[in-house]
């Protein structure tokens, strides 16, 4: 009982309304109580439709076995009654007094010898009443009782049928007894039916033992009938309703099934609406059915009044199951919620919590396995520390690089000393702030940092250099770097933010590349300044030349005109190039043949082809192969097409290894 009483304190309980749902105990105690009652309700029923089965079955059989008895007895009743009155018509005797009486020959004696005959078949034969003979028309001729000697016979289904065939008509109620008649043909000689013998008998021991309930219980009855019209007329009193005459034939089907001749069994509702259970017979007679039937709940009831006191068993036994399903849940989970504890105080910190180890069962392997994790969470954690404080004074000695995790929308999650030396801001400044803070707003208006992040995520990382900003408004040029942080599964958690101060470095390059653009224009205004001094010499060698007209005086002027001329060309090529130390002597041969040709004066038409590699050669090694090559094509043209109209010159060069 305190258990109970716990039990259902605990239902009542305010906390345990709001954890009811998330409960272990109430779980396991269900699941143990639903388990019992889905057994026994599973039994229960099987053991209804298994007991209800097996009570249809005796019933039926016992129904069936007693309509058949009563069906036997019925129509050997019939027959029996039948095949009396068809002795009694046929005596010869009776027979030639009665075609005596019918033709009207017979004598006062004869007559009377006719009704002694009818006596002593009333005396000899037990069973009947009176004996009559009627005449076709239904006139009683004579009589056992002579009251009724001369008068209309009324029964005119027994005179009908009486003459075509032996004839039992429906019992009648009279008093406390059931009588009825009996009817059969007298014929004549020639086997015609002249009259018809009709014997009154006492039936009420058949109709008692045709309605008796022996065997059918409380409710139990037997019905005969037969059909008049659209109705079942009763032949014989219901049990349950003796009032009742007939009924529809829809209400007795089974009945009806009988009189139509079908054997039949049904559970079905009675003439009373009553569930029964109902077996038919047909007689085999006059259009006659006999059911038999027995209310559905008498049957039943000894199964009912089992299956209750089952049903009540079946509920304490659940109740039973819910106390031990609480009791063991309880036992359960004590271990449970003490690991639970246990729990918690870990995840507050508490790393040196342990759960007593009380049993050797799973339960006790699980408090143990607890422990051991608990054992091992400590030392990891203990490690995990030494090595975030490894990091961050590794983190905190650079100096020179801000390094900032920013999470996944672009915050400030943790800073480093480099930081907040470069950007000029304290932690407590600008952690939680977004990333542009240190953009400048031309940048920001841009969308600068977003598009920077979104190509992290994209790409993996970004690298830029920008100016940025610092609180008081100054500037600084930096190299950043920013690095989409992943998991195993590929899902950012942040960014990693790289800064580094640059501006000195921007500046040295900004002053060398001044420098560098100096000593260009210098060495390019010398190359110019080079080129048209030279320029000047050739023109005033060519004029000189030109003065003295084609004489061989003039020949060494136009060859050192050609010589500065193929100098002051290098110096042309280098002013025109960016690179101030090299030229591309395929560029340059090129340009020299193209003066030296219009040179020649000898007529001959020379063409040139070039077979040269893409070749750059110093200003020191310029000159002297522009000379050379001036040298060869001069005397080429002077020389080599010496008496010829055309001829043609190949420049090829080709570098070789050493």
């Amino acid at each position: 009982m305190r258990k109970s009483s716990g039990f259902f304190a605990l239902m009542t309980t305010e906390s345990t309304r709001r954890t009811l749902r998330n409960s272990i105990v109430l779980k396991v105690t269900l699941i143990v109580a639903l388990t019992i009652a889905v057994l026994l309700i599973a039994m229960l029923t099987v053991g209804y439709v298994f007991g209800r089965q097996t009570i249809l079955a005796d019933v039926r059989s016992k129904v069936v076995a007693i309509a058949t008895a009563r069906q036997t007895l019925l129509h050997d009743s019939i027959a029996r009654e039948q095949e009396r009155i068809g002795l009694v018509a046929n005596r010869p005797r009776l027979r030639q007094l009665a075609v005596s009486v019918i033709h009207g020959s017979a004598s006062l004696e004869e007559r009377d010898e006719l009704t002694r005959v009818l006596v002593e078949v009333v005396a000899a034969r037990k069973g009947f009443l009176n004996v009559s003979i009627v005449s076709p028309e239904g006139r009683v001729l004579a009589a056992s009782d002579s009251a009724l000697a001369g008068q209309e016979f009324y029964a005119n289904a027994a005179v009908k049928r009486g003459l075509v065939e032996r004839y039992l008509d429906q019992p009648r109620h009279v008093g406390a007894e059931y009588l009825t008649w009996v009817s059969a043909p007298i014929h004549d000689d020639q086997q015609r039916a002249i009259a018809v013998a009709i014997g009154e008998v006492n039936i009420t021991t058949l109709c008692r033992a045709l309605t008796a309930a022996v065997g059918l219980g409380a409710t139990g009855e037997v019905l005969l009938g037969r059909r008049e019209g659209g109705e079942i007329q009763f032949l014989l009193p219901a049990r349950n309703a003796p009032e009742m005459k007939s009924a529809p034939m829809k209400d007795l089907p089974v009945l009806t099934a009988a009189i139509n001749g079908r054997t039949s069994f049904a559970h079905l509702r009675d003439y009373r609406h009553v569930p029964v259970l109902v077996t038919g017979r047909p007689v085999g007679y006059d259009n006659w059915g006999l059911v038999v039937k027995m209310d559905a709940a008498e049957v039943y009831r000894p199964l009912t009044t089992a299956w209750n006191a089952a049903a009540a068993f079946s509920i304490a036994a659940v109740v039973a199951g819910l106390l031990a399903g609480y009791a063991l849940a309880r036992g359960l989970t004590r271990p449970i919620l003490q690991l639970a504890t246990a729990a918690r105080a870990v995840t507050g910190g508490r790393l040196d919590t342990r759960v007593p180890v009380t049993s050797a069962d799973e339960l006790g392997a699980l408090a143990r396995a607890f422990n051991e994790m608990t054992d091992s969470v400590q030392r990891s954690l203990h490690e995990l520390r030494a090595s975030e404080e490894r990091f961050r004074l590794l983190v905190d000695s650079v100096q020179d690089y801000a390094i900032i995790m920013l999470d996944t929308e672009g915050c400030v999650a943790s800073w480093n000393a480099g930081a907040e030396r470069i950007t000029g801001y304290a932690e407590n400044q600008i952690r939680g702030r977004h990333v542009s803070a240190f953009y400048s707003a031309e940048d920001v208006a841009a969308g600068k940092p977003a598009r920077s992040l979104k190509q992290a995520v994209q790409t993996g990382r970004c690298e830029e250099e920008g100016w940025r900003t610092r609180p008081g408004g100054s500037r600084y040029w930096a190299s950043v770097m920013i690095t989409a942080v992943r998991d195993a599964e590929g899902w950012v958690h942040g960014f990693a933010h790289v800064t580094h101060d640059v501006t000195a470095r921007r500046e040295a390059d900004e002053r060398l590349r001044g420098s560098l653009h100096e000593k260009e224009v210098l060495l390019q205004e010398i190359h110019h300044r080079v080129k048209n001094n030279m320029q000047i010499i050739s023109s005033l060698m060519n004029l000189q030349a030109g003065t003295l007209g084609n004489v061989p005086a003039a020949e060494p002027f136009r060859d050192a005109r050609d010589r500065v001329r193929s100098m002051a060309l290098v110096h042309e090529q280098l002013y025109q190039s960016r690179d101030f130390s090299r030229i591309d002597f395929g560029d340059y041969a090129r340009s020299l043949m193209k003066f030296l040709l219009p040179s020649t004066e000898n007529g001959t038409q020379v063409s040139v082809t070039f077979d040269i590699e893409r070749t750059q050669i110093s200003l020191n090694a310029a000159v002297p192969c522009g000379l050379i090559l001036n040298e060869l094509t001069t005397n080429a043209i002077k020389h080599a097409f010496r008496g010829r109209a055309a001829g043609e010159i190949c420049v090829a060069l080709h570098a070789v290894e050493e």
